[in-house]
């Protein structure tokens, strides 16, 4: 089953992450702020069909 990434909150650092492409990317400490870049990564990244070139 393909994982789909999810914003995730990391205590130590005190600051919301999504992996994406196997990379934990930092999304900012304010939640609000995290998930709106969170967004504007998702809109933007690649689908894995186009990732791994399938027809």
């Amino acid at each position: 089953m393909a994982h789909y990434p999810k914003p995730f909150f990391k205590r130590s650092r005190r600051h919301w992450y999504v992996e994406l492409h196997r990379k934990e990317i930092n999304l900012r400490a304010d939640r609000e702020a995290a998930f709106r870049k969170y967004h504007e990564l998702m809109t933007a990244a690649p689908t894995t069909e186009s990732r791994h070139g399938d027809s």
